[in-house]
């Protein structure tokens, strides 16, 4: 009588452990390293991150360098952004890009004075820093820096005043009525109105019923 013995193969299944660390060749990301990490690699300073993941594998401090600018992570102050690693200043703007890396209140300096855009009244200037009397002129054109003034040269100008006067006493237009204020019900009246005084520093002058013609008589 003839037997028939069926017979199954079963793949083979390696137990080699070449390094000896208890990770099988199969499963350690490091077959001829031994290593205590659980892929079966070595941690040479003992960070948790396996040497082959660690881009710092001596320096426990550092284990990756997401902008591969040569400063770890946790060492870079921007660690996205490869063109800038510290911000000795800590006011957000890198050292490479800071024109002031140690003044947190400056940042830049647009016309190269040596003066901060925030302090610099002329950030665009390079002739100019400061407004001292804030007149809109810069102190080095100023002649008077410390003197507000409106003029060319900054300096303060003796300055005439013209101003229109009233005759209340004049009964024939009826300019001497007044309200509980003081002041001329007439006010709109035009035939109220006598003429142009002008005012220079303590003087007080009639000089003209026309303004154009109270201007002209100041000249010379």
């Amino acid at each position: 009588m003839m037997m028939l013995i069926s017979v199954s193969l079963m793949p083979v299944v390696s137990a080699q452990d070449t390094d000896q660390d208890g990770v099988l060749d199969d499963e350690d990301a490091c077959p001829n390293e031994y290593g205590e990490a659980e892929n079966g690699c070595p941690d040479s300073d003992d960070d948790g991150v396996p040497d082959n993941e660690d881009e710092f594998p001596d320096n426990p401090d550092e284990q990756y360098d997401d902008d591969g600018d040569g400063v770890g992570n946790n060492e870079d102050a921007f660690p996205e952004d490869e063109n800038e690693q510290y911000d000795s200043d800590n006011d957000g703007v890198g050292d490479n890009e800071d024109a002031f890396p140690e003044d947190p209140y400056e940042q830049y300096d647009t016309d190269n004075d040596g003066v901060g855009d925030n302090e610099d009244a002329f950030p665009e200037d390079p002739d100019e820093q400061y407004n001292s009397d804030g007149d809109g002129l810069g102190d080095n054109g100023d002649n008077c820096p410390y003197e507000y003034a409106m003029t060319e040269d900054g300096c303060p100008k003796e300055e005439t005043m013209y101003v229109q006067y009233k005759d209340f006493n004049d009964e024939t237009h009826n300019c001497d009525d007044r309200t509980g204020n003081g002041e001329s019900i007439n006010d709109s009246n035009e035939e109220c109105w006598d003429g142009y005084l002008r005012q220079d520093k303590n003087e007080i002058k009639i000089v003209s019923e026309n303004l154009n013609n109270a201007k002209d008589s100041n000249k010379g």
